[in-house]
């Protein structure tokens, strides 16, 4: 959300807010639908909050036979991933599942490494390609490594 709207956002929720608390302009009385508005706000990010209305893919981890020491974080990962973007959370599932590993990176936190040969990918070819649709999500990724870091997994 660029600044300019999301200074807009604040500014007429802080309007709401206000007249919530103190009845001031009747803005509210003046215009019924604001208030229908605020109730269907109300009630759709309260049902958001609901474990039972998260992302309902499963992710799993079908690299771990291979590579366990690293599983946690990787299930942490799927399931952030999907708040952000369902791409992503396929993105990473499949990259694990083909062969990689999580490795700790001071500056990154954490950086996915392809493991190749053996179980892993045939070649770097191969995952740098099957890794493509990441580029799209480095600014939901990066964090999320970052955070990855500081988890007590």
């Amino acid at each position: 959300m660029k600044m300019d709207s999301l200074n807009r956002v604040k500014s007429a929720l802080q309007e709401i807010i206000q007249e919530l608390e103190r009845p001031q302009t009747q803005l509210l009385q003046r215009d019924p639908t604001i208030q229908a508005l605020i109730d269907n706000l109300v009630r759709r990010v309260e049902a958001q909050r609901k474990p039972e209305n998260w992302p309902v893919e499963e992710y799993t981890d079908d690299f771990k036979k291979y590579h366990p020491a690293d599983h946690q974080q990787w299930v942490w990962l799927f399931m952030q991933a999907a708040f952000k973007s369902r791409e992503l959370a396929d993105t990473l599932c499949i990259l694990r599942g083909m062969g990689c590993e999580l490795v700790p990176d001071q500056t990154y936190g954490y950086v996915i490494r392809p493991i190749i040969g053996g179980k892993g990918w045939q070649s770097i070819e191969q995952y740098n390609l099957t890794k493509e649709p990441l580029k799209d999500h480095t600014n939901e990724l990066l964090p999320l490594l970052k955070k990855l870091e500081g988890e007590k997994i």
